[in-house]
């Protein structure tokens, strides 16, 4: 996966200092360890990497395929990048994660979500990776018994791997639009300055969009203003939405909070199977099993049950 005249200068400084961590861990990938990208950033290995070599942006920027008009991704889903967006297709996304990241290839990344004003080789450049999970519909009424503090502390309690410190944004859900968004400030090992991890869900009838990324903290207030460009960027077509909910229609078996926390989750035919906050904050995309529970009503409004 090279990058034409883009050497892998990021790749090989990264196996010379002994860190073997994906920012995007797959399923096979997750013995190795999970945080790489997020060191890459909070420790100022990126500013290294670019001293090594990627230091052009317009160079590198050359060799990527930005979208800025409508591109369709499977799962019924649109991407149309607002004002201050762009859009990278899978491939070109895995590009920016493995060459300048560090992270490994995901190929159930759909694609990412950058700034049109900064390259992913800037200072402060950023994106949120796209993939779809296939979790049914979640339940809207499961919102209203959510508390951001409450949240917080099982974050805090089932973290191992970073020390989570707290909401740089609280979660807020809009069930007119299925958006489902929140950001978490966290310590990672060895990191001189504390990290964000922003996540954008965008529900859907049968399924979900995570959106994800991380970014250091002085560099924060960019991204933020731009998290609810991100969720309006990407929508399932008609017939798809969260709002196209039917009776009969496979239902999200877990409350809303899991989506945020990734707590236990049973299959009915098997043992419970436990898995850390830090998969879901780095990308495994294996979120929820599917129990097959059916919607009853289409009549599901937003109230405390």
């Amino acid at each position: 996966m090279d990058l034409p005249g883009i050497p892998r200068y990021t790749r090989k400084m990264l196996d010379n200092s002994g860190f073997r961590v994906s920012l995007h861990a797959s399923a096979h990938g997750l013995r190795r360890s999970m945080l790489l990208g997020a060191l890459l950033l909070a420790s100022g290995l990126l500013a290294s990497a670019q001293g090594h070599g990627i230091n052009n942006p317009e160079l590198f920027d050359s060799v990527l395929h930005y979208h800025t008009e409508e591109v369709t991704l499977p799962h019924q889903l649109q991407v149309q990048p607002a004002a201050s967006l762009r859009f990278l297709n899978g491939e070109d996304a895995n590009h920016v994660i493995y060459d300048v990241w560090g992270g490994s290839a995901d190929p159930s990344i759909l694609g990412m979500l950058l700034p049109r004003n900064l390259s992913p080789v800037s200072e402060g450049g950023w994106g949120l990776s796209l993939q779809h999970l296939d979790t049914g519909y979640v339940d809207a009424r499961r919102w209203k018994n959510v508390q951001a503090q409450d949240v917080l502390k099982k974050l805090q309690d089932t973290s191992s791997q970073v020390q989570v410190l707290g909401w740089a944004m609280p979660p807020t859900f809009d069930p007119r639009t299925g958006l489902l968004i929140y950001a978490a400030e966290v310590k990672l090992p060895g990191a001189e300055s504390t990290a964000v991890f922003p996540r954008v869900l965008l529900l859907g009838r049968e399924g979900l969009v995570l959106m994800k990324g991380i970014i250091e903290k002085k560099h924060w207030e960019g991204l933020k203003k731009e998290l609810q460009n991100l969720g309006h960027s990407v929508q399932f077509t008609a017939g798809h939405r969260y709002t196209d909910v039917q009776a009969g229609d496979r239902l999200y078996d877990y409350g809303m909070s899991a989506l945020i926390t990734e707590q236990p989750i049973q299959d009915p035919e098997k043992a419970p199977f436990r898995f850390p906050w830090m998969v879901l904050l780095m990308g495994m995309g294996l979120m929820v099993v599917l129990l097959g529970k059916r919607v009853r009503s289409r009549n599901l409004t937003l109230q405390a049950e």
